[in-house]
């Protein structure tokens, strides 16, 4: 079941993406290497964040964490970040990208969080039911402002500032030993994700525009108009 949650999240997130305006042809131009860079940086930092974790048995597990494969969504976040950020320098891309994928990440994590779930992982149920209904609440939101061509090059950097706030509270309930003043080690993935997102949301918010011109009809994807 886990498996096809995390299948179902990749094909919604593609439909979302099908549903939103055209990007910037700047953003277009490089899409294929944003992606590479998010996909990479995502899966390394998923692993390598939670290794730490697994190793000094930071993940509550015991004996049990001593060992490779464990993955963590707040580090997979921090590592796609960090991987997208890298290539705009490569390309000298120095405008806001992360708009149009902020919809489709929000309904794969939903999705995938559908997965968690299924496999009884993760915490609680209503912790686990709470991430589901917050990242299926911010796709549709976040589609809408995409849309609107609200809140645009802030809108990724607003949603994972909010998340990273929400994960921290919910960790006090998900059982992991904390490691240092009171806090575990996740939440200071969630810390860290803080600081990078909720940096970029406040300096855009003094530097960018409140609202883009809308979107014209020729900009809507093909069976999304």
């Amino acid at each position: 079941m886990y498996g096809l949650a995390i299948i179902a999240g990749i094909a919604i997130a593609w439909l979302v993406r099908r549903c939103q305006p055209a990007d910037p042809p700047m953003v277009a131009a490089h899409r294929g290497e944003l992606l590479a860079a998010a996909a990479v940086g995502a899966v390394l930092g998923a692993y390598l964040g939670d290794l730490p974790s697994g190793w000094l048995g930071w993940d509550g597990l015991g004996m049990e964490g001593h060992r490779l494969g464990g993955r963590t969504v707040l580090g997979g976040l921090i590592g796609g970040w960090l991987g997208v950020e890298a290539v705009k320098r490569l390309l000298a891309i120095r405008m806001p990208t992360g708009d149009g994928f902020a919809a489709p990440l929000a309904a794969a994590l939903a999705c995938g969080r559908i997965g968690c779930l299924s496999a009884g992982c993760c915490g609680p149920t209503w912790v686990t039911l709470t991430e589901i209904g917050f990242h299926a609440a911010a796709c549709g939101i976040l589609l809408a402002l995409a849309w609107r061509r609200a809140s645009t090059g802030r809108c990724l950097a607003a949603y994972l500032t909010i998340y990273a706030a929400l994960r921290f509270t919910l960790e006090f309930w998900r059982g992991h030993p904390p490691i240092a003043f009171g806090v575990t080690w996740y939440q200071g993935l969630a810390v860290v994700l803080f600081i990078l997102a909720g940096t970029t949301w406040l300096v855009r918010t003094f530097t960018l525009p409140a609202a883009a011109p809308p979107p014209r009809a020729k900009d809507a994807p093909p069976g999304c108009r």
